[in-house]
């Protein structure tokens, strides 16, 4: 009986695959081929484009039949009005009828959707991708952003500790008639800064100040060293950033007409 049930369920989701197929066959598609840089697995510098692998997922369609991109897609262009389906019904046929594949190695990527007719299964594929790169842009500017604020957030936070190891040390240094230039060199010249103070009568006191002078100098070095490395961090993520402009989403082969592209421009809500 148990060996019965597991033959009729294999045979059900046979069959059911063979009437999917037949049901694919009889569709129209249309496919699109571009570019994400970064993708492939030989590339030459996968660190490159960080944001984009980390985005691009193989078990959502590489991010193009995510839930999310589905949707934003059937909103961007009103995909709901224009053929007249419920949104979450349509939502459903488009995650049904989309397929996307890595090329091998390399970075480029081929998103085929399928539809009643030649003319929706292009719409579709123009909205897909569309509105993909889309909300790539978005998270990329909202990465920025975050990024941009936190290192300012990091630098003030900083800026105050430097000055204020800054305006402690400088208090010593005039106290004591030393000119600092570093708590290497106030290490090395102890000797003769007591000596210099014992002639003025002070002798005491310097014995009791110059270690925490010392403490100071070092401590504020500590402090500056560490801003000029979030400033060097900065500029790196801001280099960063100029080259992931020169290696974004770039089109190999449009699977839509003119036509239609012009057409579904006018629909788009953002411009």
């Amino acid at each position: 009986m148990y060996m019965k049930r597991i033959f009729i369920f294999i045979l059900v989701c046979f069959l059911g695959g063979v009437s999917y197929l037949k049901f694919i066959n009889k569709l129209e598609s249309c496919e699109t081929v571009i570019e994400i840089p970064g993708m492939g697995s030989s590339s030459a510098d996968k660190n490159r484009n960080i944001f984009s692998r980390s985005y691009i997922k193989p078990e959502q369609g590489y991010g193009f039949s995510s839930d999310a991109t589905i949707s934003r897609a059937i909103q961007d262009y009103k995909l709901d009005k224009l053929f007249k389906i419920e949104a979450k019904e349509l939502k459903t046929q488009i995650s049904n009828r989309i397929e996307t594949s890595l090329d091998g190695d390399t970075d480029l990527i081929k998103i085929k959707t399928y539809a009643l007719t030649k003319d929706q299964a292009q719409k579709i594929n123009y909205a897909i991708v569309q509105s993909y790169m889309k909300r790539k842009a978005e998270k990329h500017v909202k990465r920025r952003l975050e990024s941009v604020r936190a290192f300012k957030d990091k630098l003030r936070i900083q800026e105050d500790k430097v000055e204020d190891h800054k305006t402690r040390l400088y208090a010593l240094s005039k106290k004591f008639g030393i000119t600092y230039t570093s708590s290497t060199d106030l290490i090395r010249n102890r000797e003769e800064s007591l000596k210099k103070s014992a002639e003025r009568g002070d002798l005491i006191l310097l014995a009791e100040e110059k270690p925490r002078m010392i403490k100071v100098a070092e401590d504020y070095e500590r402090e500056l060293a560490i801003l000029k490395a979030i400033h060097a961090a900065m500029r790196g993520e801001m280099f960063t950033e100029k080259s992931s402009k020169n290696n974004s989403v770039k089109t190999h082969e449009k699977g839509w007409t003119l036509e239609i592209e012009a057409m579904m421009e006018t629909r788009r809500i953002w411009k």
